[in-house]
């Protein structure tokens, strides 16, 4: 009977010991892909940030914010929404600066609905555009129009896994309202 005893707790042991490691794994692995996700974000605000710089220099200005999807921003492509047309990425596709289109690698917009608050809900993750004209929250006007251009949030870092450049105007320092953001003046 004690051998029986014996061998039942060593089953419920290894039983337990392989849940742990197998929710352990999990855990890991999508820490991982979620890291990647981050990085790819990285990776895409910055062909945006040159594709952006490419159009001044084509067009002497930035283009315009011509889909307002939340606050006066453009959130860009969704990977659920392939049919906006007019986002400011499939604006610079047009001009043939830019072949693939990057998107958020996981966009999501559950719980807040289109748009409440992106920069404090830490569920919701995308890029934001917007132009503004010059003078907007008390910047210099002379040096006329400008963009900002963010990541919402990401998903494994509270701080960003490279510095934010960071854009802000007397009034409104954009960089509190973004994980990563930048901006450039047309002038």
């Amino acid at each position: 009977m004690n051998n029986n005893n014996f061998r039942l707790s060593n089953l419920f042991v290894s039983v337990i010991t392989i849940t742990l490691i197998f929710v352990l794994a999990i855990i890991y692995l999508s820490q991982t892909k979620a890291h990647k996700r981050d990085d790819t974000r990285i990776t895409n605000i910055h062909l945006i940030e040159s594709t952006l710089k490419l159009y001044n220099d084509k067009n002497n200005r930035y283009p315009d914010t011509s889909d307002n999807d939340c606050f006066g921003f453009d959130l860009g492509l969704m990977n659920f929404d392939p049919g906006e047309e007019k986002s400011f990425l499939k604006n610079l596709n047009a001009e043939n600066l830019i072949t693939n289109i990057p998107v958020d690698p996981y966009p999501k917009l559950q719980n807040i609905g289109k748009c409440n608050n992106f920069n404090q809900s830490k569920n919701y993750y995308s890029f934001a555009y917007q132009k503004f004209e010059p003078g907007k929250y008390g910047c210099d006007s002379d040096q006329g129009a400008f963009y900002v251009l963010g990541i919402t949030n990401f998903e494994t870092y509270d701080i960003t896994p490279e510095k934010s450049p960071g854009f802000s105007c007397p009034e409104l320092d954009f960089s509190k309202e973004f994980s990563w953001v930048t901006g450039k003046f047309e002038k």
